[in-house]
């Protein structure tokens, strides 16, 4: 188990630097190496590492991309699996985006997925992730609750002679999940312009 070199925390990211050095972060200070590695200004993203919406607490969290800064909200409950995230552009600071992430968390939860008798409702949202433990390797995740491919199909059943209208969006691993990131296949674009692009 490694530890941050910046906070002392359990680091979650492992970079092979292009020094040929090793080095390991947790997630908040993977988000600040991030920022100074290309050009952004880490202190514009500050946020509070906690959001509280609907009396559910979530860790909150981002990455930087070439597109713009994608924040996480990360539930915290150990009997629910709740994830959400949003891509902002980079002039929006760290404040604003939890705001907009909070907004986000509150809608997502006042829809559920599944209705009280286990059919699926016109709209939600469901998470699909690698799972060991089935035999399709895959695992269904609704309302928070996870549930097998056969499961699924069983909902889907329900729902004959209906059309699905889908959308694929960026979401976060399993929060006990190792990222093992090198540095040379990371994008390494200057973004200090859209930063500032006045």
């Amino acid at each position: 188990m490694q530890q941050c070199i910046l906070c002392g925390r359990q680091a979650n990211h492992h970079i092979a630097l292009d020094s040929g050095e090793k080095a390991h972060y947790c997630w908040p200070c993977f988000g600040v190496w991030e920022c100074n590695r290309r050009g952004l200004d880490p202190s514009r993203y500050s946020h509070p590492e906690k959001i509280v919406v609907s009396g559910k607490t979530f860790s909150v969290y981002y990455h930087v991309y070439s597109e713009g800064i994608r924040y996480y909200a990360v539930g915290d409950s150990k009997k629910t699996y709740l994830i959400y995230s949003c891509l902002l552009p980079f002039e929006m600071d760290g404040m604003s985006a939890t705001a907009h992430l909070r907004n986000i968390v509150a809608e997502a939860l006042k829809k559920k997925a599944l209705s009280k008798d286990g059919t699926l409702e016109d709209e939600g949202f469901i998470d699909i992730w690698y799972s060991e433990g089935t035999s399709s390797h895959l695992a269904i995740i609704i309302d928070g609750k996870w549930y097998s491919i056969h499961d699924f199909i069983e909902m889907l059943q329900a729902r004959q002679a209906w059309r699905m209208h889908f959308s694929f969006e960026d979401t976060y691993p399993q929060p006990e999940s190792e990222w093992f990131l090198i540095e040379s296949h990371m994008p390494k674009d200057d973004l200090k312009s859209k930063q500032n692009p006045n």
